[in-house]
């Protein structure tokens, strides 16, 4: 596991071609593709899991914004007062859209991500549901008797650090752990 490996990498004895496999968020093909892989070729690996994709609680926003520039073309929200709007014509306006959208929501706190993704959905008449992009309680539970899968922590709902307080950082990290 990834800890192991740190502590042999610092004690110098890690050997020079060493690669460690390692997954984020908690991902279903963690355990549908990535898992029969690793049992093919004996490999170990550690699958860092953000807990609020598992309960369901988080909102996996930059999926949830592709979903919603696919079915609109006039892109409008408020943030911190601004309001926002892209005309989206063509795929290159859709692409910019999303970059720039990317750009401003992966350092906006969670409810402040909650608030502008709530917004874009009311531009479409449809509902996107990714709760099957992820593992479940019991999958995650199967995944960890695999004698070559290391359950980690991530963070609760998968928020940008750096703009984080300590105190939130360390509720995200904890409460991921719990």
């Amino acid at each position: 596991d990834i800890s192991s490996a740190m502590n042999l990498l610092q004690q110098g004895k890690l050997p020079s071609k060493t690669v460690l496999v390692t997954f984020d968020d908690g991902y279903k093909d963690n355990l549908t593709l990535a898992l029969p892989i690793l049992k093919k070729y004996s490999v170990p690996a550690t699958i860092y899991i953000t807990t609020g994709f598992i309960n369901r609680e988080s909102i996996l926003w930059w999926y949830e914004a592709e979903f919603i520039m696919s079915r609109t073309n006039n892109v409008r929200f408020n943030y911190q007062g601004k309001d926002y709007y892209w005309l989206i014509q063509t795929s290159d306006d859709r692409q910019q859209a999303i970059e720039k959208l990317s750009k401003l929501i992966k350092v906006m706190t969670f409810n402040e991500q909650i608030s502008v993704m709530n917004q874009l959905r009311l531009l479409i008449n449809d509902k996107f549901d990714y709760s099957a992009e992820f593992l479940t309680w019991k999958e995650l539970q199967e995944l960890d008797k695999e004698p070559l899968i290391t359950i980690g922590a991530h963070t609760q709902n998968h928020p940008c650090m750096r703009i984080l307080d300590s105190q939130t950082l360390m509720e995200e990290l904890l409460q991921s752990k719990q």
